[in-house]
């Protein structure tokens, strides 16, 4: 995925702050080269809207999930409180925990169905996952609760948007790569992947390619 901080800081008059990539602005010059290769590859790809629809989701609705305001938190519609892992993943309080009470200033919040690391997944998700046809195993694939942000600061929704047919829930840098590839096979392997600073000089890389990554600390 394109790296928020690093769209932001390359136009940082857009109204739309990251999500200039998006619209039809034309991108700033003197991009990159991988960032401005990225950034081609989304427009290319054709970004689809997809808003929720009114019968299921309407505009009056309570909001079906609610984040404190250190955004450690978050409660589901029933009231249950959940710890926010660093990764976005709802975790359940540990024993002796208290969680906080829900008031109202807990801002709603936007929590995705995201896919579940392998890792996590449970014997019966592994045995659904290994039963499903091979044409089915992307929707058998077992998903959770990840709190993503508060609602009042996500531009765009990553459910209700596609690109190249794929939610950008769902969209990796391996299909930023492959479509990339696609498009021009003779070309050399592109370096596809989330950065936030430009990489190093090939020489400063000895054990090969690195994945430079920063996480947001949360509180």
């Amino acid at each position: 995925m394109l790296n928020r901080a690093l769209l932001t800081h390359v136009r940082p008059d857009s109204a739309t702050t990251w999500a200039w990539v998006y619209s039809d602005a034309p991108a700033p010059a003197g991009l990159p080269a991988r960032l401005a290769a990225a950034v081609g590859h989304v427009r290319g790809a054709g970004v689809e809207q997809h808003p929720p629809q009114p019968a299921t989701q309407p505009p009056a609705a309570p909001p079906q999930w609610r984040v404190s305001l250190d955004q450690l938190w978050v409660a589901n519609a029933a009231g249950a409180v959940s710890y926010v892992h660093y990764t976005g993943r709802l975790l359940e309080p540990g024993p002796g925990v208290l969680p906080p009470a829900v008031d109202g200033a807990w801002q709603p919040a936007c929590v995705l169905q995201h896919r579940k690391p392998r890792h996590l997944w449970t014997f019966e998700e592994r045995a659904a996952y290994d039963a499903a046809s091979p044409g089915d195993r992307a929707g058998a694939w077992p998903r959770a609760p990840y709190f993503l942000a508060p609602e009042a600061g996500v531009v765009v929704h990553p459910e209700h948007c596609r690109i190249a047919g794929v939610s950008l829930a769902d969209y990796t840098v391996r299909d930023v790569r492959r479509a990339i590839t696609a498009a021009n096979p003779a070309a050399p392997p592109a370096p596809a992947r989330p950065a936030a600073m430009p990489c190093p000089a090939p020489t400063q890389q000895p054990y090969g390619t690195q994945m430079v990554v920063t996480i947001q600390k949360r509180g």
